[in-house]
């Protein structure tokens, strides 16, 4: 994606650290992530299910939760941008496994107080519990990074897919219940269980993880370092991925806050929602792993582009839970024709001495320019009412889908 063949980094070790994994290892790493994938989308989807209702009905307001959202998501915001830019340049010194475990560490902290927000119904105790969520991110950079070097080269795309695989089967199975039991016996059950699912991820990485890359390629002037790209081949990836990512977040992170407060919308109705999302993301992730492999990085992009205009219309004339269970399948199918093929070609555009540092890069610079986008969405849905976001959304998927085809070659990632 975006790096033509004769501009490729070779995806070797370079003198700023050593590669340490043997094969068996390299698939031991592989099950463990997707392991502690299954887990994490366990709770993940719980809460992408519950988390934008509890906001809104605990403060009232779409406005508040797009300010949250602009701080802090499970994918990105201000601090998780920031918290991936420093991951990865720490992936890149200290190794990938502490990082992981320092990021789990941070998650735990962030459900420990959704925990005591839910049972105090104090709404300040949003505030650290979503700056630590945004810190938790800190482990991307690093996860992609030993995924990608615990396997060869030609195997990362299915690789990625796996994983994914992985992180989006629970929602196929964990969705439709978690909107139920939030109804049935609160909020505190649905993060006390998430808090557990973490330490077990914690337990995991301790036990089973074996690191890929022995660290040492930091050199000095961290800051400029780490917040420079330094690869010019990179930077059309970029222009792509930081429009595609404002673009959806204007109204993908408010949009079940905002269905709750119009249209009156149930946890287990949100639930159904994210379950059909989820079964087909996780149905559609492994074959769009084979195309990766097949076509690409370009084509399967701009494919996920083209889902996302019947996204934003179906969301825009939506009224009922049967209309919003078929956009959530075009919405599936957005998300598995773009992720394996975005994490693929990162990894195959950088050696291993710096991939975490642009992984990382990468995302953060994405988040930066993304964040303001929910915070756009709720002042547009406050000023002009509840099509608004997502009309800004449809505009801004055409420009994302156009820029594919400037920026992404059609060569073979593989």
């Amino acid at each position: 994606m975006g790096v033509p063949s004769h501009k490729r980094l070779s995806p070797t070790s370079g003198s700023g650290g050593v590669r340490m994994v043997s094969p068996e290892d390299g698939a031991r790493n592989v099950w463990v992530i997707s392991a502690s994938n299954l887990l994490t989308g366990t709770y993940n989807n719980l809460l992408q299910v519950v988390l934008q209702p509890f906001v809104v009905r605990l403060t009232g307001s779409v406005v508040v939760l797009s300010v949250l959202q602009g701080l802090a998501t499970r994918m990105g915001g201000v601090v998780g941008s920031l918290s991936q830019l420093a991951g990865g340049h720490l992936a890149d010194r200290w190794g990938r496994r502490p990082v992981m475990l320092l990021a789990s560490g941070f998650n735990m902290t962030s459900l420990s107080l959704f925990v005591a927000t839910a049972l105090t119904m104090w709404w300040p105790l949003l505030v650290p519990s979503f700056l630590f969520l945004g810190l938790g991110l800190m482990s991307s950079p690093a996860s992609q990074s030993m995924v990608a070097e615990s396997v060869a080269v030609r195997g990362r795309a299915m690789a990625y897919s796996k994983v994914l695989f992985f992180l989006i089967l629970p929602a196929a199975l964990i969705a439709f219940l978690g909107g139920f039991l939030a109804d049935r016996f609160g909020y505190a059950l649905i993060f006390a269980l998430s808090l557990g699912l973490e330490a077990t991820n914690l337990t995991l990485f301790v036990l089973l993880l074996r690191e890929t890359y022995r660290g040492g390629n930091a050199l000095g002037g961290p800051w400029r370092r780490i917040t420079r790209l330094r690869q010019p081949p990179l930077r059309g990836l970029l222009v792509v991925a930081c429009v595609d990512t404002f673009a959806w977040t204007i109204s993908s992170m408010i949009i079940y806050g905002m269905i709750v407060e119009e249209f009156g919308f149930a946890n287990t109705d949100i639930g159904i929602l994210v379950g059909i999302w989820a079964v087909v993301f996780a149905g559609s992730t492994l074959p769009m792993g084979k195309l990766v492999e097949r076509l690409g990085s370009r084509w399967p992009m701009f494919l996920s582009e083209l889902f996302g205009i019947p996204v934003m219309l179906g969301w825009i004339v939506s009224r009922t839970l049967l209309d919003f269970s078929i956009v959530a399948i075009f919405n599936g199918l957005t998300a598995s024709t773009w992720v394996p093929a975005w994490q693929t070609v990162v990894a195959n555009s950088v050696g291993d001495e710096s991939r975490g540092e642009v992984t990382g890069q990468l995302t953060a610079i994405r988040g930066f320019f993304a964040f303001p986008a929910p915070i756009l969405g709720g002042a547009l849905y406050a000023a002009f009412g509840y099509p608004a976001p997502m009309i800004a959304s449809f505009f801004g998927a055409l420009i994302a889908a156009v820029l594919v085809l400037k920026y992404i070659p059609a060569h073979r990632e593989t």
